[in-house]
Formats: structure tokens, sequence, C-alpha cells
């Protein structure tokens, strides 16, 4: 009887982690469908002209690792950005997804 209530949890759990799971990606795409599809094309373009310049850009969620540095444009495509974060002695590259972006500011 207690092998079958640790069953249960388990089960129970490995759901309520697929609903989250699944909340997360209908919440993206309801942040990509709210952006004016304009604007995000706009966006896509206003990056590939500016591969391999600095530029600002400020995300919808906080990403801790990009506060406070150098941000380069490497390379995108329809859904990500690569970018090169540049500090004193090295460099680094980090992939974001497109639709985390809420603006971006040319230097």
């Amino acid at each position: 009887m207690e092998y079958f209530g640790y069953c249960m949890a388990i089960l129970a759990l490995s759901i309520a982690t697929g609903a989250l799971c699944r909340i997360s990606s209908l919440e993206r795409k309801m942040r990509v469908l709210s952006n004016n599809p304009v604007d995000y094309i706009s966006l896509l373009n206003i990056l590939k002209e500016n591969i391999g310049k600095e530029v600002k850009l400020e995300f919808f969620e906080t990403i801790h690792v990009l506060l406070g540095h150098k941000l380069f444009v490497k390379d995108l495509d329809d859904s990500w950005i690569l970018l090169t974060i540049k500090e004193k002695k090295e460099e680094k590259d980090i992939l974001v997804r497109l639709d985390n972006i809420k603006n971006v500011t040319l230097k």
C-alpha cells in the first residue's frame, strides 16, 4: 500500500511539472503574439544591420549574466540571437531568444 502512495506522488509531481512547462511555453507564445509583428520584423532587421556592433538590450525577464557588460551582436536567426559579452580579459558567447528582447538601443 505504501508503494502505491509513492507511485501516486511521483505521478502527481510529473503531471505538475509538465503543466508548468506548458504554461511557460504558452506565456512565451502569448508574448510573441501580443507584440506587433511589424515591430518584431523591424527588431530583426535592426539587429541584422548591426551584426558585429555594440548594442544595449532591454529584456522582458532579467538575465543577470548580461547586466553591466558590453554586448555585441554576433549572429541571429528568426528566433535566437548570439551575443558576445566583452569583459576586461575575455569574451563569452550567449544565446538569447528574440522574444525576450523588449527594446534595442544602438551605441
